[in-house]
């Protein structure tokens, strides 16, 4: 699957009464904020377990400031993905 071939991808969410988180297609990732993404590679989706945020030079590790060396196709506010790990 490709950012071109899905514009968003929803996954169950025990934290929101089994209902569904919606990721927003890389595309339109906000700079001002950070973000959960996902990657997406032959096993699947999977998302980054840590808070990310794009930058001029990519994506960084919103924490320790690093480099990423990643090219997540999709993303969510940090907060939403947050609340739905503590409830896991």
């Amino acid at each position: 699957m490709t950012t071109e071939a899905a514009a968003a991808i929803a996954w169950p969410s025990p934290s929101f009464g089994g209902g569904q988180l919606v990721w927003q297609t890389i595309a339109i990732a906000p700079t001002d904020r950070n973000v959960e993404v996902a990657v997406i590679d032959k096993d699947g989706a999977h998302p980054v377990v840590v808070p990310c945020r794009l930058t001029a030079g990519g994506w960084i590790d919103a924490v320790s400031k690093r480099h990423l060396d990643i090219r997540p196709t999709h993303w969510r506010p940090w907060g939403l993905a947050a609340a739905t790990r503590r409830a896991c």
